[in-house]
């Protein structure tokens, strides 16, 4: 979203001391502040001051820090908390010390929970007094960052025709308290209705490429509507309303270097204007050249794909899907660990751990599922400790938030602390994760019990190398990290009498042979398998003398397969006790 746009300019970080932060905690005895830039401080055991200065709404101001700040110079700036990890609250007062009248309050800014207020029409050595606090009463405090930022002026203009010139890529401030209402639509052709009280902007494109508009920063509800074209000629391109919470955004896709394009910002009814915050961005459209990643089609619980303790680079997901799922099980008493890491600016992203036989699994928001991560900033992480006194098989659901701006983003997967199960299956995963194959995924083994067929194992294998064929192997003992064979790594040990076999053998139950579809599941080719992908292990091995898999007998698998341009590579093992 909006947090890595021109907000973070070139910082002057001050570093200040427990004691520093003391003279901050009361409106008396804030601590200086000098000039722009990010500042970091910390509110860790400072008191909530009740100072509200005057009425302009603030609420919820707990454990408050003050700074006295001087404007540098006339012109308007902005003051944000983005980039701390707890729900802000924050506050700008005209003054020093308590006699300090607020000019603006602000909550939850374009529906992250951070804060961002402005102050307007400033002169050069004003004094302000900046009130940084927590939303919570209990857990509101801690490190924090507050950016001040010196915005460039757009001039307000009231008709299509006068259209105030803005240039480049940033951050504008304008005021629309002395404008009408045009009814200016753009020939309609895109809905834009309803932009009251609105102020027009021509803005010429700098380069070839994307770019995001927003009002974000705005403290009044705002809609936005940008036109293709030069003033009252312009045609309308795209409309919104309410994207960041009360505020709004427009994307131009594929703009060429000097394309014109007529901005027009308003308030949602004729009692919204004011000083305002237009920001223009460039971006990267993630989903331009982006395909399904291997673990594909994993849309839904029933499909979840097997992952064992390891990260997971490059995954996609888009709104098409929905969500990407994945099973996994945790040791009685283990800790799970999951992580998906991802920048929101593209797409905002949920996770949820369920239990694999939950009903409610894949529902997002449900009431039972074993821990979820939605906050709005970068990053998800949940942990979950299995005390049901057995094995727990577990659904890991990533989710897209819909109504982020884009549609689709990227993110790695990272899984932890399962105790050494995978994939929701039996065995002990071993050499996990394998050498990245071809795709830059580690091709991945897991087994389940229950097929009624030879042994009753089944072995799957995912994340392959597309169109690549391969076979399993046995063997009687595992080797970690294993012997290198061109890409990847024999892990089935070939030393202190141990040997290995291959399910190659043509003409029966011994032949494994599959090839990996467009998803990554290596599909068998010889009717071995009961459900058309993997390998039904039989009881009869394929090494010398013939013998067979018996209960309570430990044998230890892996996945030979071929690589691009004639190399080879290996999935992870797996030991597995029948």
């Amino acid at each position: 979203m909006i947090r890595t746009q021109s907000f973070l300019l070139p910082s002057l970080a001050l570093a200040f001391a427990g004691g520093a932060f003391a003279q901050g905690d009361d409106c008396s005895t804030a601590a200086a502040l000098v000039g722009t830039g990010t500042f970091s401080y910390d509110t860790t055991g400072l008191t909530t001051s009740g100072y509200l200065g005057g009425a302009c709404g603030g609420f919820n101001l707990n454990y408050d820090g003050f700074f006295q700040w001087t404007a540098p110079a006339a012109g308007d700036y902005s003051f944000d908390t983005f980039g701390t990890s707890y729900d802000t609250t924050l506050q700008v007062a005209a003054g020093v010390g308590c006699a300090a009248t607020c000019i603006a309050f602000n909550d939850d800014s374009g529906g992250f929970l951070q804060s961002n207020v402005a102050a307007f029409g400033l002169l050069a050595g004003d004094s302000i007094l900046i009130q940084v606090a927590g939303y919570s009463a209990t857990t509101g405090f801690g490190p924090g960052s507050l950016t001040i930022t010196a915005l460039a002026s757009a001039g307000p203009t009231d008709t299509c025709g006068t259209a105030g010139t803005l240039t480049g890529v940033g951050t504008f401030s304008y005021d629309t308290t002395a404008n009408t209402t045009s009814l200016f639509n753009g020939g309609g052709g895109c809905g834009a209705v309803n932009l009251n009280v609105d102020a027009f902007f021509q803005w010429t494109a700098p380069a070839n490429g994307d770019y995001n508009i927003d009002t974000v920063g705005t403290s009044y509800d705002t809609k936005l509507a940008v036109h293709s074209g030069v003033a009252c000629g312009a045609t309308c391109l795209d409309y919104n309303d309410d994207t960041f919470g009360l505020q709004s955004q427009v994307s131009i896709v594929g703009a060429t270097a000097g394309d014109q394009f007529l901005i027009q910002v308003g308030g949602y009814n004729a009692t919204h204007f004011g000083p305002g915050t237009l920001n223009i961005t460039t971006y990267v459209d993630p989903c331009s050249g982006a395909s399904d990643d291997s673990f594909e089609e994993n849309d839904d619980c029933a499909t979840a794909a097997p992952v064992g303790d390891g990260t997971y680079p490059g995954l996609f997901i888009n709104t098409a899907d929905g969500k990407d799922t994945f099973s996994t099980c945790v040791l009685d008493g283990a800790t799970i660990t999951v992580d998906i890491l991802f920048t929101d600016s593209l797409m905002d992203l949920d996770l949820f751990l369920w239990d694999a036989g939950d009903a409610n699994c894949g529902t997002g928001y449900g009431t039972t599922d074993l821990a979820n991560g939605f906050s709005t900033t970068d990053n998800e992480t949940v942990t979950y400790t299995n005390l049901t006194g057995a094995t727990q098989n577990i659904t890991i659901e990533v989710d897209v938030y819909l109504a982020g701006t884009q549609d689709c983003n990227m993110y790695d997967l990272v899984v932890s602390g399962s105790g050494g199960c995978a994939g929701g299956s039996v065995g002990t995963p071993f050499c996990d994760p394998m050498n990245p194959n071809s795709t830059g995924a580690s091709t991945h083994l897991a087994g389940t019990f229950g097929t009624g067929v030879g042994s009753d194992l089944h072995l799957e294998a995912t994340s392959g190398p597309p169109t690549q064929f391969g076979y399993f192997l046995i063997g009687t003992g595992p080797s970690d990290p294993g012997i290198v064979v061109s890409q990847g790594r024999l892990c089935l040990a070939v030393s202190g009498g141990n040997v290995f076999g291959r399910y190659n053998v043509p003409g029966g139950a011994l032949n494994s042979v599959g090839l990996f579809d467009a998803g990554g599941v290596l599909q068998n080719l010889v009717s071995t398998s009961t459900v058309g992908s993997g390998f039904d292990v039989p009881s009869t091995v394929p090494i010398t003398g013939s013998p067979t898999i018996t209960a309570g007998s430990t044998w230890h698998f892996q996945l030979w397969h071929r690589e691009n341009a004639g190399a080879s590579n290996f999935s992870n093992g797996l030991s597995v006790t029948f």
